[in-house]
């Protein structure tokens, strides 16, 4: 049995202690709140974060009123579902970094910066980008197999649905698009694909570059490739730790060891910014000086580069102009 020691201190001067990743064993988890950080918001109990409450912007470029209340009405639901699971006491799946309505909030936040300059054909792009945002994720929740719900108080369904979730959003939003509040069946699989394609683990290239369908008796054509590889990519970017549970959670938590180095990655991230002038985009990283951590930092630049090259050609082909991530580094000895 390996004993781990994590320590987590939410706050610009992050650090973080480890000993010993490799294996599973006991741990202990202290997790300190720094003075200097605003109010977290816990998700699911309506207190306030430092960080974006929401894109309003994003869902005002849709003029359709119908794709506005059809984008509302989808966001609601995958906001209820998301966050009353994050909420639930009892369920490991409260453990995993956020993925609920911050991380969606957070990711039309990234969204915008990205589309700085750039104009999206029609209402039902802007409007899959946004239903996206809140969609993407919910094939983390339970679903329904053999006519219940798979039991997600055990470790090793909830992992398993993790590695697995974007296939699972993409074939819950196929199956239950009506009652999400999607208009057409149509929509749905546009939606369903951008959602899958979210993970590396699928192959971007297979889904088509353009789709059409009719909107209140219009011909509509999307740029479909484009918008899923918009999704992959500001996911990804949303990395820094704000991500991570707060302390209440965590806190005395038996944490898998996949759990734990997530954890440490996204603390080390401080801040993304999105430079069109520089054609970059920047991740400050806060490291301390610890030999766990330079794997860490290996893995996390290996992931960020990855998913970015991923989608490099396809985002820049329509007027991103994006050519690079760069990493900049404080190394810092504090205990």
């Amino acid at each position: 049995m390996v004993k781990q020691k994590i320590e987590i201190k939410r706050s610009r001067g992050v650090k973080s202690t480890q000993k010993n990743l490799k294996g599973v064993g006991n741990q202990n988890l202290k997790v300190s709140e720094s003075e200097d950080i605003e109010s977290e918001q816990i998700i699911g109990r309506g207190e306030e974060r430092g960080k974006t409450t929401g894109s309003p912007e994003l869902l005002e470029t849709i003029h359709n009123e119908t794709l506005k209340k059809s984008a509302e009405n989808v966001q609601k639901y995958c906001q209820k579902l998301l966050d009353a699971f994050y909420a639930s006491d009892d369920i490991y799946f409260r453990f995993f970094t956020n993925h609920a309505s911050l991380h969606s909030q957070t990711i039309l936040k990234i969204l915008k910066e990205l589309l700085l300059g750039v104009k999206l054909k029609n209402d039902y792009e802007y409007y899959l980008l946004y239903t996206a945002a809140y969609a993407h994720d919910i094939g983390m929740l339970p679903q329904k197999t053999n006519g219940g719900y798979e039991d997600y108080t055990k470790q090793e369904v909830v992992e398993k649905a993790r590695k697995g979730h974007s296939m699972r959003s993409a074939e819950h939003i196929e199956k239950n698009g009506r009652e999400m509040g999607i208009l057409e069946k149509t929509h749905s699989v546009h939606l369903a694909e951008i959602c899958k394609a979210h993970s590396s683990k699928v192959d971007i290239h297979n889904i088509p570059e353009r789709a059409e369908c009719v909107i209140d008796g219009e011909k509509v054509e999307i740029r479909w490739k484009f918008l899923a590889a918009l999704i992959r990519l500001a996911d990804a970017l949303d990395t820094d730790y704000n991500r991570i549970p707060p302390e209440f959670i965590i806190k005395d938590a038996k944490l898998s060891e996949k759990t734990v180095e997530e954890y440490l990655k996204h603390e080390s991230v401080q801040k993304v910014t999105v430079r069109h002038k520089d054609r970059k985009i920047y991740v400050d990283l806060l490291l301390p000086d610890k030999e766990v951590m330079r794997g860490i930092k290996k893995e996390l630049k290996r992931h960020l580069v990855e998913e970015f090259e991923s989608v490099k050609v396809i985002i820049n082909r329509y007027g991103i102009g994006i050519e690079k991530i760069e990493f900049l580094e404080t190394v810092s000895s504090e205990i």
